[in-house]
């Protein structure tokens, strides 16, 4: 029998620590261990992507615990809203028979999740409701402000039907920044004032969400700061102090400002404040051709960009700096495999978005390794 080499005796152990480790569930991940997120961000309006990554089965492998699924493929667009008011939605009704659908649709993908031991995260944006339940409150102008009490019962209200009618949901993801999207939505509508003001909008929102997902229900909430209050350190603070931390509620942050730009600067928000944050990074950067060329975006994110390098030495310029200073803040790694921007091109090989996606997720959950270990194993046995 052949003698097994000492170089791939630890190849082969390695594998199996990692086979180990995405075997985990999120009941069997402590609040320590760091969240591994994938999402496959579909452009609105156009036809679904046809990727490898909406298979849960595949990005498990790739070494992620949990996925996140896009705005349209959220329960907020497919419950009955019959705990409101059942003619809302009246049974039999076109706008009815829509959302029942989408439910059928969306439980089908959670039970693909599930049966790989992945968590089930939503993307959803807020405030989006029924067209029907804003006209028949006479809510028309003020269903975007969630100070206005009868969006605050709304809000509470569709949480616990969400969490009711799709008990698989581990958590929600949080999206108020930028256009509240509606090209997959035809009989909802949504709005949002203030969204960049702590005190009217930012604030009040995260603690209805607070209270109803991570306090009530033990469910995971994660608030993404994308045009909201990632830019103004002096906001992201207000809203750091306002809110006490909770082990159920992680902040998102792109680990650029604004959208992700090569030009645009390090995240002057990351590693700052008292709540763990969980960072975003594009696998197929939608500025940079969306992987159809050779396109290695990794090193840069983990180690940071030459750019950045200028930076003050005091303010943290790369997401490992921010896990080494501030370890106890670090509450994993959320990347999007694919999507990103409208449009074209539309690649028929994943290698690019692979490669990066994969080397983020292995990284994530292994920071103590360096970028250029995580890249030569992808090089070697993947």
């Amino acid at each position: 029998m052949k003698k097994l080499s000492l170089k791939n005796y630890f190849s082969l152990t390695f594998l199996v620590l990692v086979s180990v480790f995405s075997t985990n569930v999120l009941a069997q991940i402590d609040v320590a261990s760091p969240l591994i997120l994938d999402m496959v961000h579909h452009n609105p309006g156009e036809a679904p992507y046809q990727s490898a990554y909406n298979d849960p089965a595949v990005i498990k492998e790739m070494g992620y615990n949990g996925k996140v699924y896009f705005l349209f493929e959220s329960p907020a667009l497919a419950i009955n809203w019959e705990s409101v008011d059942p003619d809302i939605l009246p049974k039999g009704s076109e706008e009815r028979q829509w959302v029942d659908a989408k439910a059928a649709q969306i439980k089908e993908m959670h039970a693909r999740s599930k049966a790989q031991d992945m968590a089930i995260y939503a993307m959803s944006d807020l405030v989006l409701f029924p067209k029907r339940l804003i006209e028949k409150f006479g809510i028309e102008n003020t269903f975007g402000d969630p100070n206005n009490a009868l969006t605050e019962k709304f809000i509470r209200a569709q949480i616990n039907e969400m969490f009711d009618q799709f008990p698989d949901l581990d958590g929600l993801v949080v999206r108020i920044g930028g256009e509240t999207y509606l090209h997959d939505a035809p009989y909802h509508q949504g709005a949002i004032e203030n969204k960049k003001s702590p005190e009217k909008t930012i604030i009040p929102l995260m603690k209805i969400l607070k209270e109803e997902i991570c306090e009530k229900r033990n469910k995971q909430l994660i608030f993404r700061t994308w045009i909201a209050f990632d830019k103004n350190i002096k906001d992201y603070l207000e809203v750091s102090d306002a809110i006490e931390p909770h082990d159920n509620l992680v902040i998102s942050i792109k680990h650029c400002e604004g959208d992700f730009h090569r030009s645009n600067a390090f995240s002057k928000v990351i590693g700052q404040g008292r709540h763990r944050q969980i960072i975003e990074v594009q696998s197929a950067r939608e500025y940079e051709g969306k992987g159809a060329y050779p396109n290695y975006i990794a090193n840069g994110v983990i180690d940071g960009f030459e750019e950045h390098a200028s930076m003050p030495k005091e303010q943290i310029n790369s997401i490992s700096e921010f896990v080494e200073k501030r370890p106890d803040l670090y509450a994993g790694i959320w990347t999007w495999s694919r999507g990103g921007g409208w449009e074209g091109p539309y690649i028929k090989s994943e290698m690019w978005c692979d490669l990066n996606a994969w080397v983020m997720a292995q990284w994530g959950q292994n920071t103590n390794k360096s970028e250029e270990f995580i890249f030569n194993r992808y090089a070697t046995d993947v």
